[in-house]
């Protein structure tokens, strides 16, 4: 589950098995398309990286790169709905500093890339990214800046789809 506070209400991307819900700030709810879901769990696994093996498919050393200041390894594979996907590691200190995905529409292939910075330790010694930059088709370069990573901190029932659509508090 991810939850961005925003001054108009929490936005909230939820995956629960093998399904998964959105909450926009308004308090509309819907059930995650398919791809949307699978976009979701790749973002995901950046705080979970073992969760990529599992996720990523034909996953294979395919260059190198330069995401900010970093030289990075470049691995790609594919996911069943996301047909490329590219994983970049820091070729010194092995981070995952970006990530790069395909998605399918009616008209084309769109894709989505993040990178990370500003690494911390949160919970138990796992180094997590506190800064996203998020580059897709419907918006241009955002940055994200986390002030708090809370991991496994969320009530089992929270990932509960609500029922109705009400406005947000």
């Amino acid at each position: 589950m991810v939850v961005q506070h925003n001054p108009a209400g929490d936005v909230v991307n939820a995956a629960i098995g093998p399904g998964g819900w959105n909450r926009t700030a308004a308090g509309v709810v819907r059930d995650l398309r398919m791809d949307e879901l699978s976009a979701l769990r790749l973002e995901n696994a950046v705080f979970f990286p073992t969760q990529l093996k599992s996720l990523v498919r034909n996953m294979r050393v395919d260059g190198s790169d330069k995401i900010a200041d970093h030289s990075t390894w470049v691995v790609t594979g594919e996911m069943d709905l996301l047909p490329l996907v590219k994983l970049y590691f820091d070729r010194d200190s092995g981070y995952l500093v970006g990530l790069q995905w395909e998605q399918q529409s009616y008209f084309c292939c769109h894709v989505y890339r993040e990178e990370f910075s500003d690494f911390k330790v949160v919970g138990g010694g796992i180094r997590q990214p506190m800064t996203w930059r998020i580059n897709g088709p419907r918006q241009t370069i955002t940055e994200y800046r986390m002030d708090a990573v809370e991991l496994n901190g969320i009530e089992d029932a929270k990932f509960a789809k609500p029922s109705t659509n009400r406005a947000s508090n």
